[in-house]
């Protein structure tokens, strides 16, 4: 089994931006983005190939509402980026939950199918 463990990412709904009629990063991502390499040279995933199955544990920074699946795809996109997973498209399972620990975290666990 693969575990890391990330800073929460931004919500879905705020990872991009429109910028003179393109659409770009936006300033929040590209940040969670570097903090995610920062955190990686304390870690080693290796890397599952073919299809595997990821939980992902984040735990609330705050009492604020937040929407569990809005983290989803950040979440797959960096495991990608990291070298975690070959590509997000070979899910085969995956379970998002609400999780104890450090708050504003996320603890991602990829295994193979």
């Amino acid at each position: 089994m693969n575990s890391v463990t990330l800073p929460m990412p931004p919500s879905v709904n705020r990872l991009y931006r429109a910028w003179r009629g393109r659409v770009i990063k936006s300033k929040e991502y590209r940040e969670w983005l570097g903090a995610c390499q920062v955190a990686m040279r304390h870690q080693r995933p290796l890397k599952v190939f073919g299809p595997y199955v990821m939980t992902v544990e984040a735990v609330r920074p705050d009492k604020r509402r937040r929407d569990l699946g809005n983290l989803l795809k950040a979440t797959e996109d960096i495991c990608k980026d990291i070298g975690m997973i070959e590509d997000d498209c070979l899910a085969e399972r995956i379970i998002l939950a609400w999780g104890q620990g450090e708050p504003g975290t996320i603890k991602i666990t990829v295994a193979a199918a």
